[in-house]
């Protein structure tokens, strides 16, 4: 069952298994096993290839003329009957967050808020480029040709599959079952 872990940089616990391909571009200090492949241009060979995909803060990095195209490349290598994670921040609950922080003169929280906005920018392609909501995470993976679709925020931790929502707002989008081919899709 091949499964693919996309931006892994540095994998750690199940992601070094060897069922797992990992894979991250832009950097040159991957951890051992890591591919040097970028997410919107993956190789021909791969289409259908993987049965689980894990995006885990990832899209919000990419170039946002981009996001069309890594979903696009990801519903092209997911199997059929395949199912991707894919998790960002949530951008409306970050903003809210970061509005009660200024209002309340909460230095540690404006930070940590600000952060999620516009990343940590430790080196290039660690800013956020675009941020997603409820409303628009969905109709991004429905336009690019995922049936199924469905969101889950903080509030459902029973279906995590990372940690970050112990630093911020996050949106995790479970989606499969492959539709007919978007526009531009090859």
């Amino acid at each position: 069952m091949p499964k693919l872990n996309i931006g892994s940089s540095n994998p750690t616990g199940k992601y070094r298994d060897p069922e797992w391909t990992n894979i991250d571009c832009g950097g040159t200090d991957f951890g051992e096993g890591v591919l040097n492949i970028d997410a919107t241009a993956m190789p021909a060979e791969w289409k259908d290839r993987f049965d689980e995909i894990h995006a885990v803060h990832v899209l919000e990095h990419i170039n946002r003329n981009k996001r069309f195209q890594f979903v696009q490349e990801c519903r092209r290598v997911l199997s059929p009957k395949g199912v991707m994670y894919l998790e960002v921040p949530d951008f409306e609950q970050v903003i809210r967050q970061l509005v009660k922080a200024i209002n309340d003169s909460d230095e540690r929280m404006e930070h940590q808020m600000t952060t999620s906005v516009f990343g940590k920018q430790r080196y290039t392609g660690d800013q956020h480029c675009w941020g997603f909501t409820k409303m628009t995470l969905p109709i991004l993976l429905h336009e690019n040709g995922f049936e199924k679709v469905e969101i889950y925020t903080n509030r459902d931790l029973d279906n995590m599959i990372s940690h970050h929502y112990k630093q911020e707002p996050i949106l995790l989008a479970k989606a499969s079952g492959k539709k007919h081919k978007p526009q531009g899709d090859n």
